[in-house]
């Protein structure tokens, strides 16, 4: 199965609207008013749902997401996304295209995306920035149900501001490669947080570690970051 879904949020009148929505099943979007986010004032705000279960080995499902200029836009998701296997191994790919033009402010939600043992997945994310834009960005990974093992994630980030590369990085989870249990790989940990934010002063570089979490900060640019944390679950890797 092939989907698609579309989202196009631009100032007017001093307001961010949504000028364009449309989705298809599994996924579905729904415009849930405003919300309040200090110093930037009221921005739009929307939900990430499923309507059907998906994706499953085969389906190719893509996002296109477009911030206008002075535009600000929350989307969150409302629950994890579960990957399921095909009968005959088959790759399921999902895409994610984002576009913030100048001045533009994004805030990406996340739930975690679960690939259920057998599962065969691509994700990629894919995010432009223009000048002034500003992005929050979460994703999360989900490595497997309780008591399995997970399927095959290949997950792909980049980034660019104004035609620049911030970050490309790419991770493959397989629990089939050798290196899995190791450093190489994931180790003892079974999920994995990314967030990314851009338009805010960097930090040091800072690494943690306690017996269910390791976490690490790293400045990508004077106002743009990346952490990472890996925890045993996601209350120990939710922070």
């Amino acid at each position: 199965m092939k989907a698609s879904a579309l989202v196009v949020a631009e100032l007017r009148n001093g307001r961010t609207v949504l000028t364009d929505l449309r989705s298809e099943a599994p996924m579905a979007l729904r415009e849930t008013g405003l919300r309040e986010a200090l110093p930037l004032g009221a921005m739009q705000r929307l939900s990430m749902l499923g309507s059907a279960a998906g994706p499953v080995g085969g389906d190719e499902l893509t996002m296109t997401v477009r911030v206008g200029a002075g535009a600000s836009l929350s989307v969150e998701a409302v629950a994890a996304t579960m990957v399921f296997p095909a009968t005959d191994g088959a790759v399921s790919k999902q895409r994610l295209e984002i576009v913030v033009e100048a001045d533009g402010y994004l805030r990406w939600a996340g739930q975690p995306l679960l690939v259920i043992e057998g599962g065969n997945h691509e994700q990629t994310i894919s995010i432009r920035l223009e000048e002034g834009a500003q992005l929050d960005f979460l994703d999360e990974v989900a490595l497997g149900r309780t008591g399995e093992l997970p399927g095959r994630l290949d997950a792909h980030l980049r980034v660019e501001r104004n035609g620049t590369p911030l970050i490309d990085q790419r991770q493959v989870y397989d629990p089939a490669s050798p290196a899995w249990k190791s450093t190489a790989g994931a180790g003892a940990f079974r999920h994995v947080r990314h967030h990314l934010v851009v338009g805010h002063r960097a930090e040091s570089v800072v690494v943690a570690v306690v017996e269910a979490v390791t976490a690490a900060r790293f400045p990508l640019a004077e106002d743009a970051e990346l952490a990472i944390t890996l925890g045993v679950d996601r209350c120990a890797g939710a922070d």
